[in-house]
C-alpha cells in the first residue's frame, strides 16, 4: 500500500484560508515584517550556503552537479525540510545556451524554499525548473506509468492494461485533486489533475496529477499515464528580487504520455496541473517569465497560482505570467500560522514508516490479504469532531474508495493530540491513501 498524507485547516471569514500539505517545510526566523526589513528571516543566518553562482562550483550546495550528458542541466539537492538559505543568489547561464536549474527532490518530496539575505537575480536564459514530469507511454510491454509530481507536487495516475495487470479502468492522479481516471465502459481519457492550494499559498502546495488511461480490450491495448502535478517553490529575498528576460521559473504540470497503441482500444491519461510559485521581496523586477501552467502550453490542462509580494517596486511583464499572477505590496507570513497535522500511523496493525516512498510509487505497507483493512489516523493541532476524509486510491482499476470519520473528543489527550480508526473492504491491489481534514478555527 503507497502512503500520501494531505491535510486542510481553514480558518474563519475573518482570516486567511489556509490548507496545509504535511511534510511541508518548516523554517527557524521572523515570519512577519520586521523593521529592518528582514523579509525572510535568513539574515546573519547560521545555516547560510553563501553567497551563490552559478558559475562557481565553489559557492554550489553540497551535491550539487551538471551532468556531462546534460552540461546544461544544474541539480541541487533538497535538504529534509525543502528550506535552503543563502547570502545572494545569482544563476548566469554556464554553457553558450540556455540552462537550467532543477532541484532533486528529497524523501518527502516537499516544496523548495529558497531564502535570501540579499538580492536574487535569474540572468538571461535561465529557468528555475519545477515541472512535473511527462507520464509515460503506453506500449506493446507495458502499461505508461504516471509522472511524478515536481517538488511538492503530485504523481499522476497508470494507464490500464488488460493483458499487463488485467484492468479496464486506469489509476486515479495522487494529490487532493488528482484526475478522476479513464475507464472502459465509457472509453474516456483520463482527466486533468487540478490545483488544490489556497491564493495566499500557505504553505506551498504542489499540483495534484492526472488520470491514468483505460484499456478496453485484451490484445495490445496500452493505457498512457496521466502527467505529474507542477511543483511550488517560495523564494522570499531581502533586497530585489530580479528575473531577466528569456530566464524564468516553472512550475508546469506534466504531459500525459502519447502514444497509446494504436489509439483504438486504448485512451491517453491526463496532464498534471500547474503548481505554485510565490516570490517574496522589497522589488521584484525583471522581463522574465513566471509560469505554472496546466500540462505546460497544450490545451486541457489547469493551471497552478502564481503570487508577487513586493514592498517597493514590481514590474514583471503581466504578458510573460502564466496563469496571471496576484500581486500586492502586503508581506503575508511565510509558513502557515496554524501547526496542524494528520498522519496515517498504522495499516493492518503495521506501522506505517516514517520516510514515505508512496509518492514516487514505491509500496510502503504489505496486507497479508485483502479484505477489511483497518486505518489508524492521529492527528495534532486539529479539533476534536473534526471530519477526516480517507481517500485509497487503486494503482488501476478505477477511482477512489472513499469514507469519513469524526475526532472523537474522548481519543484526544489535553496536547490536542487525537486518535481514530476508519476501515475499508479491499480487493486484491495496490492502493494509494490519502487522508485530509478540513475544520475552522475560532
Amino acid at each position: 500500500m503507497h502512503i500520501t498524507k494531505p491535510i486542510f485547516g481553514r480558518r474563519n471569514k475573518q482570516h486567511i484560508v489556509l490548507c496545509m500539505l504535511i511534510g511541508a517545510m518548516t523554517f527557524a526566523g521572523s515570519t512577519a515584517l520586521a523593521a529592518d526589513f528582514d523579509l525572510c528571516g535568513c539574515a546573519n543566518h547560521p545555516d547560510s550556503l553563501g553567497a551563490f553562482d552559478s558559475k562557481d562550483p565553489a559557492t554550489w550546495p553540497p551535491g550539487t552537479e551538471i551532468p556531462k550528458n546534460e552540461n546544461w542541466r544544474m541539480y541541487i539537492p533538497l535538504p529534509p525540510d525543502g528550506v535552503l538559505v543563502f547570502d545572494s543568489f545569482k544563476a548566469e547561464r554556464w554553457r553558450d545556451r540556455n540552462s537550467e536549474i532543477w532541484f532533486k527532490p528529497n524523501a518527502a518530496n516537499t516544496p523548495v524554499t529558497l531564502l535570501v539575505a540579499g538580492d536574487f537575480t535569474l540572468g538571461r536564459n535561465v529557468r528555475l525548473r519545477l515541472d512535473g514530469r511527462d507520464g509515460t507511454d503506453g506500449t506493446h510491454k507495458v502499461n505508461g506509468r504516471g509522472g511524478l509530481g515536481g517538488p511538492g507536487g503530485f504523481r499522476g495516475g497508470d494507464g490500464a492494461y488488460q493483458d499487463v495487470n488485467g484492468k479496464g479502468d486506469g489509476g486515479e492522479g495522487l494529490g487532493p485533486a488528482g484526475g478522476t481516471p479513464g475507464t472502459e465502459s465509457a472509453f474516456d481519457k483520463g482527466a486533468a489533475g487540478r490545483f488544490s492550494g489556497r491564493q495566499e499559498l500557505l504553505p506551498l502546495i504542489g499540483g495534484s496529477g492526472g488520470g491514468g488511461g483505460a484499456s478496453k480490450a485484451s490484445g495490445k491495448c496500452s493505457a498512457s499515464g496521466g502527467g505529474g502535478g507542477g511543483g511550488a517553490i517560495l523564494i522570499a529575498a531581502n533586497g530585489t528580487l530580479r528575473i531577466d528576460r528569456n530566464g524564468g521559473i516553472n512550475a508546469d504540470g506534466g504531459h500525459p504520455g502519447t502514444h497509446v497503441s494504436d489509439g483504438k482500444c486504448a485512451t491517453q491519461g491526463g496532464p498534471g496541473s500547474g503548481g505554485a510559485i510565490r516570490l517574496v521581496a522589497q522589488n521584484v523586477t525583471g522581463g522574465g517569465h513566471l509560469v505554472a501552467r496546466g500540462n505546460r502550453d497544450r490545451s486541457g490542462g489547469h493551471h497552478g497560482v502564481i503570487r508577487i509580494e513586493s514592498i517597493n517596486e514590481e514590474t514583471m511583464d503581466p504578458d510573460r505570467i502564466t496563469p496571471p499572477a496576484i500581486r500586492t505590496n502586503v508581506i503575508g507570513p511565510l509558513v502557515n500560522p496554524i501547526s496542524s497535522t494528520v498522519a496515517i500511523t498504522a495499516v493492518a496493525g503495521q506501522v506505517v514508516p516514517e520516510v514515505l516512498r508512496g509518492w514516487k510509487a514505491g509500496m510502503d505497507v504489505i496486507v497479508p490479504a485483502p479484505g477489511v483493512v483497518k486505518l489508524q489516523l492521529a492527528t495534532t493541532g486539529v479539533p476534536a469532531g473534526t471530519t477526516i476524509e480517507v481517500a485509497l486510491k487503486p494503482k488501476v482499476g478505477g477511482p477512489a474508495i472513499r469514507d469519513r470519520t469524526v475526532l472523537n473528543a474522548s481519543n484526544c489527550n489535553p496536547k490536542g493530540e487525537c486518535t481514530a480508526f476508519i476501515s475499508f473492504e479491499l480487493p486484491k491491489g495496490a492502493y494509494f491513501a490519502e487522508a485530509t481534514a478540513t475544520f475552522q478555527t475560532p
